[in-house]
């Protein structure tokens, strides 16, 4: 607390967090909320056609706080075996159980941890990023995902939810 009072200024990348120093008494006056962007060399449009199937794509870490266990109970309601879910990065320990449990129509798909690259060619043949993160300050991936196109679905909870435009290139929905 007393760190804070001393703060002349605070800088938040995104709403999310803005909120929460507003919520441990911070002046709203004294915090710069400044976005982070994507990098356009890599992350860009693409003239490729996607492809035709329902890819669903999620990027980062796999585990609890990414909100896997709301993202595979949905994936098991929507019964979709011509549909695929995809993630991009390292699968955490804690993840496993939920991982083991699924029994959804929807394949699941890994790559694990790759590059920039990759990634931004994952998110140009994808159709959607869903990120339901239970606490996310930023989501790098949200503006990574929509420079290439890619529509995101994310949670209230996600920083990144400050570039969505609800029902425009994506959707914003509330974890409680």
């Amino acid at each position: 607390d007393e760190e804070y009072a001393l703060t002349d200024w605070h800088c938040a990348a995104s709403s999310v967090v803005r909120d929460q120093l507003i919520a441990l008494g911070v002046d709203p006056k004294r915090i710069w909320q400044v976005t982070y962007g994507a990098d356009s060399r890599i992350f860009h449009h693409s003239d490729q056609t996607p492809a035709p199937s329902f890819r669903i794509i999620f990027a980062g870490q796999v585990g609890v706080r990414k909100g896997l266990r709301n993202l595979l109970d949905a994936r098991a309601l929507a019964k979709r075996a011509d549909w695929s879910m995809e993630f991009y990065g390292a699968v955490l320990g804690e993840a496993r159980h939920d991982l083991d449990q699924y029994r959804g129509a929807t394949p699941l798909s890994f790559h694990g941890a790759v590059s920039q690259e990759t990634l931004a060619e994952g998110f140009r043949t994808g159709t959607v990023l869903v990120l339901p993160s239970l606490e996310e300050g930023f989501g790098l991936v949200v503006p990574q995902a929509l420079n290439c196109g890619l529509p995101s679905i994310v949670s209230d909870r996600v920083g990144g939810k400050d570039f969505v435009r609800h029902h425009a290139n994506g959707s914003i929905f509330p974890t409680d």
